[in-house]
């Protein structure tokens, strides 16, 4: 069952025990009379994900051993095509005997069939490799035809106008308070320069950001408020280490290093 349908299905048994409450309090005099309270929200998304990576041999920079250095980066970003509309209720009182009222329930426009970003991909990269004199001395006698020296290859592709989907993981009962944006991946983002392309050319370990924000907050929002919270991950690897690093190593040196960096910013205004 997808989150959307769950959600749809709180959102019904809320409106229910809401009702329920409502005629059990009609006939309790001193209870205080339930309320139903609607309020209407934009959310809206940014970010950008970016992957770097460095590569380089032992032997660098000697020119008389065979070395390859390569710098790359793909580089994902994206924004909501316009701003997503959720419908909120809160509902306070007192609820008779063993009722109990629903918390605030947060759900998508009518008619929202999943959130997606509009994304760009983008890879650049410089791949330099020697190759050392292979004649003279025990080698034999050059002719002149020989291949040396470094050889340089710079290439860059990008990939415009996709849709990249995303997810706002939240648990209207309470169970889990915070909001969680979760960056999905798409089949656009595989291989995007192409197949043949000569490079990593792929989005990546697209990360889950649990942010400092809950339905508790939304709930409490005035008509026009305007918040945004920001996130912001990075995610190391190198050929020094067997496992993860919390933080990017540096660029540079022998072996290989990689580094994945997220940045996200989600907003949202009460619009009613």
């Amino acid at each position: 069952m997808s989150s959307d349908i769950q959600r749809l299905r709180r959102f019904t048994i809320a409106a229910c025990t809401v009702l329920f409450a409502f005629f059990a309090i009609s006939s309790v005099s001193s209870a205080a009379p339930v309320k139903i309270s609607k309020s209407t929200y934009k959310v809206e998304v940014t970010g950008i994900h970016v992957y770097d990576w460095h590569e380089q041999s032992l032997s660098y920079p000697n020119s008389g051993d065979p070395w390859t250095t390569e710098r790359g980066t793909v580089t994902y970003g994206f924004s909501t095509p316009k701003p997503y509309r959720f419908n909120g209720m809160k509902v306070t009182g007192d609820a008779p005997g063993p009722v109990k009222l629903p918390g605030f329930q947060w759900t998508p426009a009518i008619g929202t069939t999943g959130f997606r970003f509009k994304a760009a991909y983008q890879q650049n990269y410089v791949n330099r490799h020697n190759v050392p004199l292979s004649c003279g001395g025990e080698l034999g006698p050059c002719t002149g035809n020989e291949k040396s020296g470094v050889e340089t290859t710079a290439k860059k592709c990008r990939k415009l106008n996709q849709r990249a989907p995303f997810r706002l993981d939240y648990d209207s009962e309470g169970k889990n308070p915070n909001v969680s944006l979760v960056l999905e991946s798409d089949p656009s983002m595989d291989d995007f320069c192409g197949s043949s392309y000569p490079a990593m050319n792929s989005v990546t370990n697209l990360p889950k950001f649990r942010l400092n924000t809950g339905l508790d907050d939304i709930a409490a929002m005035k008509k026009g408020e305007h918040r945004e919270w920001n996130g912001k991950k990075e995610l190391g690897r190198t050929s020094a280490y067997a496992h993860d690093l919390k933080k990017c190593p540096p660029m540079s040196g022998s072996g290989s290093q990689q580094c994945w960096t997220t940045e996200v910013k989600l907003e949202i205004t009460r619009v009613k």
